[in-house]
Parts: C-alpha cells; structure tokens; sequence
C-alpha cells in the first residue's frame, strides 16, 4: 500500500521479533517519508522567503505569510491585581508583561531578575519638574523570574497565554 500522507494519516501495526517484514512494509514508510519531504520542500523555490507551514484548521497546512492570526491568543487577559501592591516581590508563574501606573509621583521603577526580591532595575520613569502627570512604564518579565514596581499607583500583570 503507497502512503495516504499528506491527504491522510497513515498507520502501521506494530512487527514484533520473528514477525515476517515484507518489502511493503518499508516501502510504505519511504514513502511516508518523501511525502513529508515533499510537503516540507527543498530548494530555494519551496518554501520562499518569510512563508512559514502553516495549519489551517481542518488538518492539512499550507505556506504562507505570517499574520496577526497566526499568534492571536498570545497574551492573557489583564490582570489588575490580586491585588498587586507595591514595594512587594512577586514570582512570574508565565512569561508576561508587567505595567506600573503613577500619577504625581517623582518615579516609577520595575525591577526584575531571578533574585527574590529583584534588584535589577529593567525599567524606570522620571517626572521632570513638578506639574502634576500621570506616567506608565511597562516591562517583560520572564517566567521563574521576581518582579518587583516602586511608587505606582496602579499595577497589571499581562501574561503571555491564556
């Protein structure tokens, strides 16, 4: 039997020791492998430049650009607080963004590392003279990692995934 890939999923049952292997059952296994072959491309023509194999739902993946689709869902949703509150450590269970918001304050910083509490300042923001301003910072945060905000007034958390 020739392979059914790409159009289907092929399967094979499991030869144990003294079983009989026919010249069908590596056959079929090349030729699973140069449906693959064919499917992945070879040589400059396919696939082009900046097209990634993509899926497109239904089982079966095309080449093609890369769009906002193709990573739609990365972010979770805002997080507001548990409340988070600051000059206090927190652990980054996933990779995500964390913004500080202050109003009237002469500087907002974000610290994190790996240390608990964090001492590496990775962002920060200053109010130069004293008008009354409200600043936002933001900065990624790696999972595993601790971060820490300095003199805001509102904090969130936006993970990477949902």
């Amino acid at each position: 039997m020739a392979t059914n890939y790409p159009g289907a999923l092929d399967s094979y049952t499991t030869k144990n020791a003294g079983d009989t292997i026919s010249e069908s059952h590596v056959n079929n296994l090349q030729d699973a492998v140069v449906a693959t072959e064919t499917k992945a491309g070879t040589g400059a023509s396919t696939p082009t430049d900046n097209k990634l194999l993509k899926g497109n739902g239904t089982g079966t993946s095309v080449w093609g650009q890369a769009d906002n689709g193709d990573i739609s869902g990365a972010f979770g949703a805002w997080d507001a607080g548990a409340p988070w509150a600051v000059n206090t450590s927190y652990l980054a269970a996933t990779d995500g963004f964390v913004m500080a918001v202050a109003q009237n304050a002469d500087s907002i910083i974000i610290y994190t590392d790996g240390s608990n509490p964090p001492t590496t300042v990775r962002q920060s923001g200053y109010r130069g003279g004293s008008e009354a301003v409200t600043q936002s910072i933001m900065c990624p945060v790696r999972k595993g990692d601790y971060w820490k905000v300095v003199a805001a007034t509102t904090i969130y958390w936006l993970p990477l995934g949902t």
